[in-house]
């Protein structure tokens, strides 16, 4: 929890660095943390330990944070409460694939091992894809950029280019002179200067504490659900999913 509660003051460096300079940073500390959580030594070594599993709390939720952006950047508006979804889904996936991973491979060091996979398959995949457009117009003004990786995304999609109308961008009258790149401080001012903004985001942190409290109260009894540790866990993960589909319902 001290290693998520970390992740919050690095996460600005996003609108800095970029959100694809910030998965593949993410990455590589997440699995440094892997690698050390996964070492013989670290099981006899508390402080070992407990250090590895800070630097996956922290490096985890930022390599999720990025990538949600990335990811919500590139969607519609209308179709960003679906793609939101779908990143909640495959994380509760997550959960209920290291149920059998768990069943059948008792070796705890191996457990901690496998997941580097799936970074390593994340780290050479941001190789291949672009810096989000819009983070290169809004935040950059670099709009040379920006239109190639939307003419980028246009192809992997089989989308005419001629049909974005790419060249038609004007940076100037989009976000005027100088390029988006706020701070913390201009954004807490925000919320001051407009109440609305300012309630709306104060009642949906209260939410989200509210959730978070009661989210990992229900993760940490998920072995309770049942006398075998395995299912319970599976249940746990299972009813994660069929949150999220009734989240799809209330929705739409």
């Amino acid at each position: 929890s001290s290693g998520i509660n970390a992740e919050w003051p690095l996460r600005p460096g996003m609108d800095i660095a970029g959100r694809r300079f910030g998965m593949c940073i993410f990455n590589m500390f997440t699995l440094w943390g892997i690698i050390l959580q996964s070492l013989p030594s670290s099981h006899s070594h508390i402080v070992v330990f407990m250090l590895a599993r800070f630097i996956l709390g922290g490096s985890t939720y930022l390599c999720y944070a990025s990538l949600n952006t990335y990811i919500q950047e590139q969607s519609p508006t209308k179709f960003r409460p679906i793609t939101n979804l779908f990143i909640a889904f495959t994380w509760d996936a997550g959960y209920i694939l290291l149920v059998p991973v768990s069943y059948y491979i008792k070796n705890w060091n191996v457990q901690s091992a496998i997941p580097a996979i799936f970074i390593i398959i994340n780290m050479v995949a941001v190789i291949f894809i672009p810096e989000s457009p819009k983070f290169l117009l809004l935040n950059k003004g670099l709009k040379q950029k920006a239109v190639g990786a939307l003419k980028w995304f246009s192809r992997m999609n089989r989308v005419p280019a001629s049909r974005i109308n790419l060249d038609e961008i004007d940076i100037e009258t989009t976000i005027g002179s100088k390029p988006r790149a706020r701070t913390v401080k201009e954004n807490l001012a925000d919320m001051i200067r407009y109440p609305e903004l300012g309630i709306q985001t104060l009642v949906l942190s209260w939410l989200w504490c509210v959730s978070g409290f009661l989210y990992y109260g229900f993760t940490y009894s998920w072995s309770k659900l049942s006398k075998d540790l395995y299912i319970g866990y599976l249940l746990g993960g299972i009813s994660d999913i069929l949150g999220i589909a009734l989240q799809v319902t209330f929705m739409f």
